[in-house]
């Protein structure tokens, strides 16, 4: 039986704190891609929610998302080991909440703890692997960050695969919360440990309006993209939850094999280059979306996007190149919240888009958002050691 005190002696003994952190994402993010797996087809089948509704839910998913920074300030001087576990553990709660869920109410409470969990734990493990690397491999760090999230999210879609015929989506959603809350119990077991945090309350600078511009339009594009590619796939061309893993299972198996190169990538090329190449690519796959119904390109189109996710981690070194190590957390969690601005909006606009104008609609404005986004990095975005030295000037 493993025991409090067997989880401490296993986090003593891994000698780097990046181990840790490492960790925590792999059982997190096991839990979240067997809940990421079923959704769709549990919101369909089981919940029997109209896109409108998923829209709803959606949003009120991103609502905690604008409070990141209050939070982030609310929760200063907490270890940061121990915020880390006690966010993972409130994601845990939200997804035992929606296996007890039956109705569109009971999925939005769920929606709310969950997502007030995930919104304060990812800038601040973000920060703490950006804290953790040394100069010019900070790209690389993120990539291998992101590989262990993928290689957790294949292993828990793979799970569901093989087990989809012999267990409930409620009971996937069971057995999700149980494998976060082993990651919430490894990092408190290692956060009693550390000092206290030190992160100053909230950061907001102009300086850093690159960073902020460039959160917002990348995440109004990724919400359109996450909440109703899968979702048209199961609503337009009823695709099954076993088409669903293994097409999760693909795109999975391409991230991990290529995320932590395209760390190493931003690394190399900078980040104007990248993300001229990120949203130029996007661009094309979000109006093929719209505009095509082969079901076999539109497969192939979504594991390119979930591929192109790995350039995302060039915001993050932005930031990092322009600001202060003691600004990183909560600029990063400001970051968050503005991106939740969009994040609250974006899918209710695009499921009433939907639910006025077809499914075509929200495709076409989210290849909008997109190429809106490749134009402020060609025309505006400064190289991010010219925009210090425009800082400093």
């Amino acid at each position: 039986m493993v025991t409090k005190g067997t989880v401490g002696r296993v986090v003593s003994g891994m000698r780097h704190p990046f181990m840790v952190i490492l960790t925590v994402a792999f059982l997190l993010q096991f839990g979240l891609g067997m809940q990421r797996t079923v959704w769709n087809n549990f919101l369909v089948e089981d919940i029997q929610l109209e896109p409108d509704q998923v829209g709803y839910v959606e949003s009120v998913r991103e609502i905690p998302g604008l409070l990141t920074a209050a939070l982030a300030a609310a929760t200063v001087g907490f270890a940061k080991g121990v915020l880390s576990g006690l966010c993972v553990l409130l994601v845990s709660l939200g997804l035992v909440m929606y296996a007890a869920s039956t109705g569109l109410a009971a999925i939005i409470v769920a929606t709310l703890t969950y997502s007030v969990g995930f919104h304060l734990f990812y800038p601040l493990q973000t920060a703490q692997t950006l804290e953790l690397a040394n100069h010019g491999e900070k790209g690389a760090k993120l990539g291998r960050l992101n590989s262990v999230v993928v290689a957790a999210s294949l292993a828990s879609m793979g799970f569901v695969y093989l087990l989809s015929g012999a267990l409930s989506y409620r009971q996937f959603l069971v057995f999700a919360a149980l494998v976060a809350a082993v990651g919430a119990v490894v990092s408190l077991a290692w956060g009693q440990k550390r000092e206290a945090d030190t992160r100053k309350k909230v950061v907001f600078r102009l300086a850093y309006m690159p960073y902020y511009v460039l959160t917002f339009l990348g995440g109004s594009r990724r919400q359109m993209f996450n909440t109703f590619a899968t979702f048209s796939l199961v609503r337009v061309y009823g695709m099954p939850v076993q088409h669903m893993a293994a097409l999760l299972l693909a795109s999975n198996v391409v991230s991990l094999v290529t995320r932590p190169a395209m760390g190493k990538l931003v690394d190399v090329l900078g980040e104007r280059r990248i993300l001229m190449l990120n949203y130029a690519v996007v661009s094309v796959i979000l109006l093929a979306y719209a505009r095509l119904s082969n079901l076999t390109l539109l497969y192939v189109l979504y594991v390119l996007d979930t591929a192109m996710v790995g350039f995302d981690v060039a915001v993050s070194t932005y930031l990092d190149k322009i600001a202060p190590q003691a600004d990183m957390a909560p600029t990063l969690a400001m970051g968050s919240t503005v991106n939740h601005i969009s994040g609250v909006l974006i899918p209710t606009i695009g499921g009433l888009l939907w639910a006025g104008f077809g499914h075509s609609a929200t495709f076409l404005a989210g290849a909008t958002i997109a190429v809106a986004t490749l134009l402020y990095v060609v025309l505006l975005l400064k190289p991010a050691e010219v925009h210090l030295r425009s800082i400093q000037a």
